[in-house]
């Protein structure tokens, strides 16, 4: 399924990418999905890139993680709505986890 999303740092525009089924169904629960890693000029290392949706404009969007939160910002209004995306995964997960008794 391809989806048009804000490339501001790239094409300067909009691009189409293909999503499969089930990062098609994690764009539309609002979460991130990884998408490529790249480096841009005048950086050391190359990033991963994440797509997801600005809650604002409807709009789905390309970004990194920026700042040691990890925050993806939309590139019209700098708004995020998604911190840490390397986490989505496992933030689902914890909500299934039982919290261990203590030992007295």
């Amino acid at each position: 399924m391809k989806l048009d999303v804000i490339d501001h740092d790239f094409t300067m525009g909009i691009r189409q990418i293909e999503f499969s089924l089930f990062e098609w169904i994690r764009l539309k629960l609002g979460q991130a999905v990884f998408v490529f890693h790249a480096k841009k000029n005048n950086w050391t290392r190359e990033n991963p890139w994440y797509v997801t949706k600005c809650n604002i404009h409807e709009q789905y969007f390309l970004d990194y993680p920026h700042s040691h939160k990890e925050l993806l910002r939309c590139p019209l209004c700098n708004n995020s709505p998604i911190t840490e995306p390397q986490l989505v995964e496992s933030k689902l997960l914890e909500d299934q986890l039982v919290e261990m008794p203590t030992v007295q």
